[in-house]
């Protein structure tokens, strides 16, 4: 399939553009981004991603490289704090099992529960990553034209990683209610 849709018809020379710009992507000789500001649309090199991102990665005084992948370190002393807030009424047995997988199972020998964490895949944590946006706002006007190398800014994006379901947990049980009590007047409804 060409991965043309069909509800947006095209013109014939459009289609050619696409389907060129489609084998230039899969062939990896284009990237598609997004500016770190004002929304364009950039196409660059994925050579030119790679060089300014670990032109930033390098920077000791921005990155520090670590030894070792921290996830899960980390998920093993956040399990440790929703189990200490279980034992301790602070979250509920169902929300430390809704959020954290933590059974509420008694011990065989019926002296508490056994604290033991689910193996189903949506209580793992999963990897945090980054990519790199453009920072085209800060080039001149006259140089922005094929071959210009704009800074970079690199998003860090937390949605699969290791404190997610912690953090959707905190907003809506504590974060939505200081938003309503407080933030009111700055919040539009565009319903």
């Amino acid at each position: 399939s060409s991965g043309i849709n069909a509800e947006w018809p095209l013109r014939p020379g459009e289609q050619d553009g696409l389907i060129w710009l489609q084998k230039k992507i899969s062939d990896k000789r284009i990237a598609v981004v997004q500016a770190d500001k004002g929304g364009a649309i950039l196409l660059v090199t994925p050579e030119l991603l790679k060089k300014k991102t670990l032109e930033k990665l390098n920077n000791t005084e921005l990155y520090q490289k670590l030894d070792c992948d921290p996830t899960k370190e980390l998920h093993k002393e956040l399990v440790e704090l929703w189990t200490y807030a279980k034992s301790n009424n602070i979250v509920t047995a169902k929300e430390a099992k809704d959020v954290m997988g933590i059974s509420n199972n008694d011990k065989a020998d019926g002296s508490g529960p056994t604290n033991r964490l689910s193996t189903l895949p949506h209580y793992r944590p999963g990897n945090a990553y980054f990519y790199a946006s453009p920072k085209i706002h800060k080039c001149d006007k006259k140089d922005l034209k094929p071959g210009v190398e704009p800074p970079i800014r690199l998003i860090t994006a937390l949605q699969d990683g290791v404190s997610k379901r912690s953090d959707v947990f905190l907003a809506d049980k504590l974060l939505r209610q200081l938003e309503r009590d407080f933030c009111q007047d700055l919040l539009l409804d565009t319903n």
